[in-house]
């Protein structure tokens, strides 16, 4: 899988702050939070999603993908759920 298809699938290891902000004179101010791995609203998905080579679980299986304007791109997998390469 290339880095651009991995950065377009949802990662169980993401966490993202799900909450109602509020102003204050001393700044904002969290009212109610959650950390939260799954979004409803396609709006705020991305905060879920792979980051591929950035994350330290990302595995390269040193195979070369030729995508369809003919550029190479290096293949990978995700350390946590992908195959064994050893």
């Amino acid at each position: 899988m290339t880095e651009e298809q991995a950065r377009q699938k949802w990662c169980p290891m993401t966490r993202a702050l799900r909450g109602r902000m509020e102003s204050t004179p001393w700044g904002s101010v969290a009212l109610s939070r959650a950390g939260v791995n799954v979004w409803i609203s396609d709006e705020k998905e991305v905060r879920t999603k792979c980051i591929s080579s950035d994350c330290m679980m990302w595995r390269f299986t040193g195979a070369k993908l030729v995508n369809k304007d003919s550029t190479v791109s290096p293949d990978g997998v995700c350390g946590l759920a992908g195959r064994d390469l050893a």
